[in-house]
Parts: structure tokens; sequence; C-alpha cells
């Protein structure tokens, strides 16, 4: 793979007489003389002017790697060569791993090819490239008969399907314009959830990313979904539907350091009443209460709970914390306590 690049590089050098050098994003040189290679980023589109270093960066992606190339002299000479370069090298990467419908799709959603291509690809096979968001599909039973059932139920409303393994698969949804986005991406998911298992028995997860205005962007959807996945596991919260914005507070408490999180979990609790966070049927219940939009039948229905058993542990909780979550405001604080427990474990 780099020894094609590294002889097509020596022909780019000789036919349109360049002086450029070409790294490995980590750095490593595979082509040019060397001068010039420190401090790379890739953080660009295909060309740009590094005032900082007097010098001119290009970049094209081949089998998911980034290649940077470098040629000396901030200057917009070199700037237009770099972009000349550019395209070269992509359109010798397009000419060498042409794809087929099915590998774009799933090349684009997992990040494996750069924008240009995705672009090229976009026409070539005339796919509409309107605002859209991933549902990562996460199933108990086999993945490509689940798979099948959200396929043909969906029709025009989705862009592709991916099976990423046995038991996932990703469903690449457009977001009407008109609609309220969060709402009718979790209501499709709903219908889909119910769907599958009714007609196959198969019980899944649907954790939603968030909407991009271009599959271009999709990866980024993806892995907005693998996070939901990931916190939703941190939280023991094993199937339905969830969306990365529901996990939010999740995903900003990560991103503080320890202490903080153990001075926050301390103002919120006490340590007489630290054994109720403990109890895994207490907390269950809460948690329960808290997915049913704090709606007492609906949470005993799904529980399988007489109505007066849970009324009892929504009492206790409120005994042993002072949370009646029941409220709203309670609620989202026992919600913030049990976020910041599962982080600390």
């Amino acid at each position: 793979m780099i020894f094609d690049i590294k002889n097509y590089a020596e022909q780019l050098s000789k036919n349109v007489k360049i002086n450029f050098s070409l790294y490995l994003e980590d750095g490593r040189q595979i082509f040019g003389n060397g001068d010039n290679g420190d401090n790379l980023t890739s953080n660009f589109t295909t060309a740009t002017q590094d005032l900082a270093s007097d010098r001119v960066l290009f970049k094209f992606k081949y089998h998911a790697v980034n290649y940077i190339g470098v040629i000396s002299g901030n200057t917009e000479e070199n700037l237009n060569y770099a972009v000349l370069l550019a395209e070269l090298f992509e359109n010798y990467v397009s000419k060498g791993t042409m794809l087929s419908k099915e590998d774009f799709f799933r090349s684009t959603l997992l990040g494996e090819i750069d924008e240009n291509r995705i672009k090229k690809y976009l026409t070539k096979y005339n796919v509409n490239s309107d605002k859209s968001c991933v549902m990562l599909f996460t199933c108990s039973g086999k993945a490509e008969e689940a798979l099948q059932i959200a396929v043909n139920y969906s029709e025009s409303d989705v862009c592709f399907a991916v099976l990423l393994d046995n038991t996932t698969f990703a469903l690449v949804k457009y977001i009407e314009g008109n609609m309220i986005e969060y709402r009718s991406t979790s209501q499709y998911a709903s219908l889909l959830y119910q769907l599958i298992y009714e007609e196959t028995g198969i019980k899944v997860s649907i954790d939603i990313g968030g909407a991009v205005d271009s599959l271009v962007k999709l990866n980024t959807s993806l892995s907005q979904a693998e996070a939901t996945k990931r916190m939703r596991g941190n939280m023991n919260i094993k199937e339905g539907v969830h969306s990365f914005k529901e996990f939010m507070l999740l995903h900003i408490l990560e991103e503080l350091p320890v202490n903080k999180l153990n001075d926050f979990y301390s103002l919120l609790t006490d340590i007489s009443n630290n054994d109720i966070y403990a109890d895994q049927e207490i907390t269950q219940t809460a948690e329960e209460f808290l997915e049913n939009s704090l709606n007492v039948s609906e949470t005993a229905r799904k529980l399988f709970l007489h109505r007066n058993t849970l009324i009892y542990r929504l009492d206790k909780i409120e005994n042993e914390t002072g949370l009646n979550i029941r409220n709203f405001a309670d609620a989202l604080t026992f919600r913030l306590i049990m976020l910041l427990k599962s982080l600390l474990r």
C-alpha cells in the first residue's frame, strides 16, 4: 500500500517537476528529502499554507490512512501546486480503489474515505446527501434478520443500512426538514423496535447519534451513537431507544476530573443514606420511573409490579434521601447522583 503511494509520488515528482515530501500522519517520511517535516497536522481540508513553518501542506487518504505532503516555501504558487498534487493523488487513489455502492456506504459510515472522495461517489451513485443521523442497533439475535425487517419497513426514509457484526447494524435515516429531529427520530426508532420484536422475537437496543447536515459527516453521528451505547451500558440500561442528547449530561461530567466528581457527589448525598444508592432493586425501579416520564402506571406495568409496591419504593427513596422523584427537579437531582455514582465506580 505505502509502496504504491511512494512509486506514484516518484512518478509525479518527475513528471510535474515539483519538489515535495510525503509523510504518514504519525510523522514517518515515505518520500522526498525529509526537510520541513516537523509538527505536521491533518486538520485542514485539501491544501493549506503553514505560515509558521514557511511551507504548504496537502493531504489525501488511501485505505483509511492519511498522507500529508509538504512543499517548502509558503507562496501562492506552491499553494496552487499543493492543490494540484492533492487532486492527482486523489485521482490515483480513486482509480486504484473503485468502491461498489455498498462498500462506499460502509466506508463513509466508518470514516475510511475522505471528504473529496465521498462527494465524488455521492455524484457517481446519485445519492441524496440530505440531513441524516445514524441509528445503531444491538440485537439479542442475528442482526441480519433484524436489519432486513428495518430496511423493508423504512423504504425511502432510510439512506442505507450496514451490517457491522453478527449482532450489530447501523441504519442511516434521513431527517425531514419539517419534523422535530429528536422526537421524530426517536418515535421512528420506537416503531422499528416494536416491529422487529413482533416479527422476529429479537430484542434490540437502538442508540441514536446526532443529526449531520451531509453524509460527508456521517462518521460523527456513528461515533455519537457508539458513545450513547457505551454510556447506556455504564448506567446498566440494556434495552429500548436512546439518543446521544439524553446522555449529554453524562458526556459533560466525563470531561471533569475525578476530584470534582467526588466533590459534587459529596454535596448531593449524605453518608447516612448512601446504602439506598447501592440498592439495585430501588435504583432500577427509580431509573425505570424516570425512563417512563415519572408515570406511575406505566412504570408499574413495565416492571410487573403492583402499583402500591411501586409507590412504597418511591416513598422509601423520599424518606431516605429527601428526594421526591415524582417531582421533576428532585428526579433530575436523583439522576445526577446516579450518573456521578456510575463515573466514580
